[in-house]
């Protein structure tokens, strides 16, 4: 059983919703929130082989026996990888084996290696703006989504469809749709230390990971569906021109 760290305050509305509400010019009950979706094919992790695996791992770099600590975000402030590195530090000192493998636009890479120690440097792997995004999660055994402002988070979604198991911010818009324990693990956010906690715990429970992996994918292939966006979305127009009628 995981032992998750202490959960933060809950809050009835996403950031964007009670911004709205805080300004004042508009009603709640004429706020609707419509949610992305993914390509549930696209990211399928039954997609990929285990040779395919294989030569990705080789082609970055990494052993094929590593653990590999991933994230498909953007660099900057609010993504929060800086709590992210606060971890590594720790966990790369006793993890041989562990990897951090970070995918996205680094225009300045130095300064993320000042992140991390200098002994560590080679256990940093960053391939850039990658262009197979579903066959770079395949090889990652836990995804880590830092960010201390989202809306949604996309790239959390698309890990989560690649039966990734992840490791969020306690963020109230992952709380919409997310139950710590049983599709994610929430941390506190902005808290390299919480973070760490997390990770010690799940790292050693590859049993959870697969468990918690599979739960993400079935809560995407519930709500995030094309389908079910395309039908929220004409909902909101009906309801809306039936109101001018």
């Amino acid at each position: 059983m995981i032992r998750r760290p202490p959960r933060s305050t809950l809050f009835p509305y996403t950031t964007l919703f009670r911004s709205l509400l805080k300004a004042g010019f508009i009603k709640e009950e004429k706020i609707k929130r419509v949610y992305g979706a993914i390509e549930p094919e696209k990211f399928n992790p039954s997609r990929f082989n285990d040779s395919e695996r294989r030569e990705c791992r080789r082609s970055l770099g990494i052993p094929e026996d590593a653990l590999i600590l991933g994230n498909t975000s953007g660099f900057t402030e609010i993504k929060g990888q800086r709590y992210l590195f606060e971890a590594v530090n720790s966990l790369f000192k006793t993890r041989r084996n562990l990897f951090l493998l970070l995918a996205g636009r680094a225009a300045k890479k130095e300064k993320i290696f000042g992140l991390v120690k200098p002994e560590f440097h080679n256990r940093i792997v960053l391939p850039g703006l990658y262009t197979d995004i579903p066959l770079l999660l395949s090889i990652m055994d836990l995804f880590v989504f830092p960010s201390t402002v989202e809306a949604f988070g996309n790239s959390l979604i698309e890990a989560m469809a690649m039966e990734r198991a992840v490791l969020v911010s306690d963020l109230p818009s992952f709380r919409e749709f997310m139950t710590d324990g049983k599709d994610g693990i929430f941390f506190e956010k902005a808290n390299g230390r919480s973070l760490l906690d997390a990770l010690r715990v799940i790292l050693d429970n590859p049993d959870d990971r697969e468990r918690l992996g599979k739960n993400a994918r079935k809560t995407v292939t519930e709500r995030f569906l094309p389908g079910r966006m395309i039908d929220e979305t004409e909902r909101v127009y009906l309801e809306l021109i039936n109101k001018r009628i």
